[in-house]
């Protein structure tokens, strides 16, 4: 059973998924759609699109995203013509209500590969993705091509779209191809990464709503247990070994990690810990880290804290995606949290990496938080093989004052509390 989240978590979710965008598209279904092509031919399909998506039917995509969104689908039909070829697909949005909201969760999506181009068309109202029938990618699939769609929103105006191929990578299981597509009358923008054999492995979209600071949210393809758990497994510390951890003002932690329990989607994992700040009080703790082979997730969540009795150790964050693949610089996510008790999205980003030791640097932000520095709390992580998280440094409440000489970042940096991991023990 898939975990229910508070009313509130709820409540935000369908609206980020039911309500219009200012510039943008929302998810219900538009009344009429003309294809997004403007190709007439009766020129056979392309094997090279074609290549793009599944080869068998009963071919099944498991999807999981911001805020808990997922969605399954099954390749349940291939028909191929003289001059295009049909995929039909049927599946489900998981619907985080178990059935009290009364939406239709149902979704139904058919792909067309042309000579030129390769279409989704969409029936499903809870779907994230915005556009009911659009144009995914066209040849040539080389880096930099680009073209113009138009299509209609949920309300029949008509969208243009600036669409480019900004990237193509060549990877183990097939090539990927990361496509933007920027509408021309607003900052409102998609995004996806297609992969030979696979379809669609990544989505995001730019959330705009009146009054609000736009953000991102989007959803990942799960893939396989054994090679999530194969690319998160370095970054969890040795089981059973004492970690200690130094920072500011004498601050102080120790634990050990243990395996709690495994299964088929996820492992998760105890940290129990004492604080050791020097007040002669060693006050324990306990953290839990859920890795969801489903998602590529690590999430962490504080069970308790006797010192203060809050489920908080010195992050602001509660129950926040700390990592998630793919772990490569510049790869982001977007996920919602609770700070003093009030729901706040948040953006997470890998600001950098390093493949021979693992190091990877994470930046949390989340906006609008009154009570810090641009109404912004910011939090920044380090993980390194073998050790797992290295090191942790968190904004300060309080307004930064920037001296002379120094920059923005700098002194933000000035104003962060923090620590370490001892790695030499």
């Amino acid at each position: 059973m898939r975990p229910r989240l508070g009313w509130i978590c709820l409540s935000f979710i369908l609206s980020l998924l039911l309500a219009g965008c200012a510039g943008a598209p929302d998810t219900s279904p538009s009344p009429s759609a003309p294809s997004a092509s403007p190709h007439s031919t009766a020129a056979a399909p392309s094997p090279v699109l074609a290549k793009l998506l599944p080869h068998e039917e009963g071919f099944q995509w498991h999807y999981f995203g911001f805020a808990e969104y997922g969605h399954e689908m099954t390749l349940s039909a291939i028909t191929p013509g003289p001059d295009r070829i049909t995929y039909d697909v049927t599946g489900r949005v998981y619907d985080l209500s178990d059935g009290e909201s009364g939406n239709d969760f149902s979704l139904s999506v058919t792909y067309t590969v042309d000579a030129h181009s390769l279409v989704q068309e969409k029936t499903a109202p809870m779907m994230m993705d915005s556009f009911d029938r659009m144009e995914l990618i066209r040849l040539p699939l080389e880096e930099g091509s680009d073209w113009q769609q138009t299509v209609p929103d949920s309300s029949g105006e008509d969208v243009t779209l600036i669409c480019t191929i900004e990237k193509v990578e060549e990877k183990p299981a097939g090539a990927v191809y990361t496509v933007l597509y920027q509408d021309t009358a607003s900052e409102y923008y998609e995004r996806r990464e297609i992969q030979e054999d696979n379809g669609v492995i990544r989505f995001e979209k730019l959330y705009m709503s009146e009054g609000e600071e736009p953000f991102l949210i989007g959803y990942s393809m799960y893939t396989n247990a054994e090679d999530v758990s194969g690319e998160l497994a370095p970054y969890l510390p040795v089981l059973g070994k004492d970690l200690h951890y130094f920072g500011l003002a004498e601050y102080g932690h120790a634990g050990k990690l243990t395996l709690d329990h495994e299964n088929e989607r996820e492992a998760v994992y105890i940290f129990d810990g004492v604080f050791q700040d020097g007040s002669g009080i060693d006050s324990p703790f306990q953290v839990r880290y859920r890795v969801d082979y489903e998602r590529g997730t690590v999430t962490e969540e504080v069970v308790s804290n006797d010192r203060t009795g809050e489920k908080e150790i010195n992050s602001k964050l509660h129950n926040p995606v700390i990592l998630k693949l793919p772990i490569e610089e510049g790869a982001a996510w977007d996920e919602e949290t609770t700070i003093d008790g009030k729901p706040y999205p948040y953006h997470a980003e890998i600001t950098a990496f390093d493949p021979e030791t693992g190091l990877t640097r994470v930046r949390y932000t989340a906006r609008g938080v009154p009570g810090y520095h641009d109404d912004t709390y910011i939090e920044e992580r380090t993980f390194a093989y073998s050790y797992g998280m290295t090191s942790f440094q968190n904004l300060m409440p309080g307004e930064i004052t920037i001296q002379e000489g120094e920059t923005k970042e700098q002194a933000i940096g000035n104003h962060m509390f923090g620590y370490s991991l001892n790695t030499e023990q």
